[in-house]
């Protein structure tokens, strides 16, 4: 009896953690209010909607073709000279596109001066994030399609966008974007393949940033070895 107690109030639990991120999911992108028929009330999760209850702030991400786990969302910003990790952080969520101002910012403020130049991939692109890139003078090279692909049309009323586009089909832009891979996607393989990190060992947001901040430290003080003089 006490097992079917402790699980109806782990199901209650999750039932009001889907419905509090419904409402604010509801009240973020402004649903039902247009005067468009509803299928269910605001704040009324949907019915596949799911929550882990070993891990409550770990979601069901994509990580591949059909794959589906339930994951987090690592982030790092690296310096392009010297390869250092300058900025890490994990989110719960599978978008990369709401992480972006927010590593910027960090890389900022624990380097002490603005990036001059961000690279990032599509999954980093929409209309806000290359206004307030351009907004604060940064150089920015963001994919604006899988594979890289580059829109023939973009739609007016996203200007910053089509001046993204006209800028990745130029030679110059096309150089710069491709130098991307070969800086953002090394300490990922550094961290999963000579330090042997796949997965976090502990829950919850806080911890696994925790965790995350000491992977990103341990693959840093990897590379800073090499550059330093020893005596």
């Amino acid at each position: 009896m006490k097992r079917r107690k402790d699980r109806l109030a782990k199901i209650q639990q999750a039932k009001r953690r889907l419905e509090k991120a419904q409402k604010d999911e509801d009240r973020r992108t402004g649903r039902g209010k247009k005067g468009r028929p509803l299928k269910r009330p605001r704040g009324v999760p949907e019915d596949a909607k799911q929550s882990n209850f070993t891990d409550p702030d770990s979601r069901i991400m994509n990580t591949g073709g059909q794959n589906f786990e339930q994951c987090y969302n690592a982030q790092s910003v690296v310096d392009a000279k010297t390869r250092i990790i300058v900025a890490a952080d994990v989110g719960s969520c599978a978008s990369d596109a709401r992480e972006l101002l927010g590593m910027v910012e960090a890389a900022e403020k624990n380097v002490g001066v603005k990036p001059k130049r961000v690279l990032a991939d599509s999954g980093y692109k929409s209309e806000e994030n290359l206004c307030a890139l351009e907004k604060a003078g940064i150089d920015g090279y963001v994919a604006l399609g899988k594979r890289d692909r580059i829109p023939d049309k973009v739609h007016p009323s996203r200007p910053a966008t089509r001046r993204m586009a006209r800028k990745l089909k130029t030679k110059a832009g096309r150089k710069m974007y491709k130098k991307r891979k070969g800086l953002a996607e090394p300490p990922f393989g550094w961290i999963k393949n000579v330090l042997g990190f796949r997965s976090f060992s502990v829950r919850g947001l806080p911890k696994v940033t925790g965790e995350w901040s000491l992977v990103c430290l341990a693959i840093n003080l990897r590379r800073m070895s090499t550059m330093m003089e020893w005596r």
